[in-house]
């Protein structure tokens, strides 16, 4: 089974397609998607939970989203990296914390 499903993403690869790794296509249909649906929804608050480095914070700042980003990241090296990349924006908050469904930990 993992034999096929390595064929089936090479293939898909070289169509230029990787689910792993959108192309620059991709992420300009997905922003333009997103920005619609945030005009459209009238969205001017993003929750980014498990923020990991920024990664989305970024994504969402490169296609033009101006508004507000809140971002949570539990693990202290990543959040090193992503409070000093949010400091410089100020519709960008970040909080050192896990979000949990319960309120007990496991």
């Amino acid at each position: 089974m993992g034999r096929f499903i390595s064929l089936i993403a090479r293939a898909g690869r070289i169509a230029g397609y990787d689910p792993g790794r959108p192309n620059q296509s991709q992420n300009q249909q997905l922003g333009q998607h997103l920005l619609r649906l945030f005009e459209l929804l009238q969205i001017n608050c993003v929750i980014d939970v498990g923020a990991s480095q920024g990664q989305y914070g970024r994504f969402l700042r490169a296609i033009g989203y101006r508004g507000n980003i809140i971002s949570f990241e539990p693990s202290g090296d990543d959040y090193d990296l992503l409070s000093r990349l949010a400091e410089k924006d100020p519709r960008w908050s970040t909080h050192q914390l896990a979000l949990v469904d319960s309120d007990q930990l496991a």
